[in-house]
Formats: C-alpha cells, sequence, structure tokens
C-alpha cells in the first residue's frame, strides 16, 4: 500500500486530486501541501512513496523544491502535475529529476494511470513529448547516429538523464530498484546505440544534454 504526498497551491485541485486518488485500491494514504516549506516537512517526515508536484507554488518555483527532494532522497519518484504546457517546462522537469509529468486538463482515467505507472517505477511522460527528446538528440549529434538515437528507450533515456546529473551506476541502481549489473547493462546499451566509444564519452554526452 502506498503513501502518496500532493504538493499544490490551490485547495480545490488538491482536494480533487484527494478524492479520486483515494479510488485507487494500492493508495493507503495521501498527505498534502500548499508550498514549498510544507512540502518538504512532509517529504522528510513520512518519506511518500510518489509525490504529485505542481509546478507553481504561489511565487515559489516546483522546480526548486524537486530539486531539493531529489538531491535529499532520489529514490523517491516525483511526478509533475501542472498546468504548465509541457513542450515549454517538461525536459527542465525531467533533467531536475522528475520522474513524469502530466497536464492538468488530462482527463482523470489519464491521471490515475499515471500514477499507478509512477508506483510501478515507470517513467510518465506523453509521447509527443518521448518523441521531442528523441529529436532533440538527432538534432543535436547530426546524422552520425540517427537509427541508434531513435532507437532510444523510456528506460534508457531515463538512466541517460541520471548519468547526466552525475549518478553513478549503484545510485542509479538504487534509485530505480535494480541491479548494478542491469544499470551496466543499460549503459553498454546506450553506448552502443550511440556510438559512443567510452564510458568517458557516455557521461559527457550525458552531462551536455543534461546542462544543455
Amino acid at each position: 500500500m502506498a503513501e502518496l504526498l500532493i504538493v499544490d497551491d490551490h485547495p480545490i485541485m488538491r482536494q480533487g486530486l484527494v478524492q479520486f486518488l483515494q479510488s485507487m485500491p494500492d493508495v493507503r494514504n495521501i498527505r498534502e501541501a500548499s508550498t514549498g516549506a510544507e512540502a518538504l516537512r512532509e517529504f522528510r517526515a513520512s518519506r511518500p512513496d510518489a509525490v504529485i508536484l505542481d509546478l507553481t507554488l504561489g511565487k515559489e518555483s516546483g522546480l526548486d523544491v524537486l530539486r531539493q527532494m531529489h538531491a535529499e532522497d532520489p529514490k523517491i519518484p516525483v511526478m509533475i502535475l501542472t498546468m504548465h504546457d509541457e513542450s515549454l517546462h517538461a525536459e527542465r522537469a525531467l533533467a531536475a529529476g522528475a520522474r513524469g509529468y502530466v497536464m492538468k486538463h488530462e482527463a482523470t482515467d489519464t491521471v490515475i494511470d499515471a500514477v499507478r505507472r509512477l508506483l510501478d517505477g515507470e517513467l510518465v511522460f506523453s509521447r509527443t513529448l518521448q518523441e521531442k527528446v528523441l529529436l532533440g538528440y538527432s538534432k543535436r549529434n547530426g546524422p552520425r547516429h540517427p537509427s541508434g538515437v531513435s532507437a532510444l528507450t523510456a528506460r534508457e533515456i531515463e538512466i541517460l538523464s541520471l548519468i547526466g546529473a552525475g549518478l553513478s551506476s549503484a545510485q542509479i541502481a538504487s534509485r530505480l530498484s535494480r541491479s548494478v549489473k542491469t544499470i551496466e547493462t543499460h549503459r553498454a546499451s546506450l553506448r552502443g546505440k550511440l556510438g559512443l566509444d567510452s564510458t568517458f564519452e557516455l557521461v559527457r554526452y550525458a552531462m551536455n544534454w543534461v546542462a544543455r
């Protein structure tokens, strides 16, 4: 049974989220916060199984809260649920440590499914965003390895972003609840698909992507 933390500065929005997320049979408790300070207090006190976070918390930035949560416990998945267009903000959120990005205008069933997938350890973002990320890789790296870039899976994109954020194989394995050997296998696959000859090249490639 999972415990969730909802961070949104609009009480009506929080209440609506609580109401329909409580219908999920695997959710046992839902905590709420309306500010960044409240969110971090709840996060530290409860260590929830997942966080649902808005990008705007009054005058505060949800991205700053996301970065702090990620720094304190990167194993806890955070999904952005916001009115802000994913084409402008989602890649920054993912680079900051988010495991998902969903727009508030999506249907209730879509949001519930996204939360369920988040709890299952999946990276949750739209097909449109996934295609945009892959296209960005292709444009940055030119025609040298177009087929390899287009073949990246969602999991490989996630691991690439974590490498770019400076996490070691052991840290990535812990965050994703996988073995170090499995992460090393993914890293080898990434090097092959991206045409990179060494671990150093893979790290540099990933860091350049995250920092752009």
